[in-house]
């Protein structure tokens, strides 16, 4: 099996033309004629997971978020991007990146974060389309709370804390849910009339004006909102090669 062979699994799935306009997705690093060996699954690459890679005998890492996003005018060993880079080609080995198609696509993290929370009747936050396009917003029954919600995310992720705004014995109907960054969709959320909206991380003043207009938000963290990328990646590739999670690319934030 050849790396286009992986690839190919992939957009079926999550069709490139999903991405948003600024992102950067598809093959990145590699050649995609060459036979694949294992593939490695992570949210982000660095070194140490190219490392990883090379140590597990995996030619191709799968990653949600791309390697290379902003332009790159030179790949050199003087910055940690260009040492990496230069590992993977040195070392044959393949990066493929699945970001916002991944987010907007059906079946995406957006639809598996909408079923973790058992959300009903959901459509998208964008797009054209009801079942693509970033984000999500549905409808929850039975009722709960903000704070009641919050605790089920906290318990379900495993996490130390968790954060959220508003009165917390608020009842919620209506959920709106961004895995990653969700501030561009904020007037979206707020036109839509979500009683809450999670997502992974957002800026202050962009929670300050969600909070104002009577939308209580659950931050869950960037990583932790979206490391469950991996556990997509695996079902998608399930029975058509071999594959192993990363082990080094860990949540970078500390907790004391």
């Amino acid at each position: 099996m050849k790396i286009s062979d992986v690839i190919t699994e992939l957009e079926n799935y999550a069709p490139p033309v999903l991405a948003e306009e600024y992102d950067n997705v598809g093959l990145l690093v590699g050649d995609r004629e060459r036979e694949v060996t294992s593939v490695l699954l992570a949210l982000d690459v660095d070194m140490g997971v190219a490392e990883e890679a090379k140590a597990k005998g995996a030619n191709l890492i799968v990653s949600h978020h791309p390697l290379i996003f902003d332009g790159v005018k030179n790949i050199t060993a003087d910055t940690p991007l260009g040492r990496c880079i230069t590992y993977l080609i040195e070392n044959k080995i393949a990066v493929y990146a699945a970001h916002t198609n991944l987010d907007s696509a059906q079946g995406g993290l957006n639809d598996i974060m909408a079923g973790i929370l058992g959300l009903e009747n959901t459509v998208s936050l964008s797009g054209n389309m009801a079942d693509t396009g970033i984000g999500r917003v549905g409808s929850l029954d039975p009722e709960t709370t903000v704070a009641g919600l919050a605790q089920k995310l906290k318990s379900v992720f495993n996490l130390p804390f968790i954060k959220y705004t508003g009165d917390g014995t608020a009842p919620v109907t209506r959920v709106a849910v961004c895995t990653g960054s969700g501030a561009s969709l904020l007037d979206e959320v707020i036109y839509i009339g979500a009683d809450v909206y999670i997502t992974g991380d957002m800026k202050y003043h962009n929670v300050r004006d969600a909070y104002t207009a009577g939308v209580n938000i659950i931050e869950l963290g960037h990583y932790d909102s979206e490391f469950i990328c991996t556990r997509l990646f695996n079902r998608i590739l399930d029975g058509v090669v071999a594959t192993q999670v990363s082990e080094s690319n860990r949540n970078i934030f500390n907790i004391i």
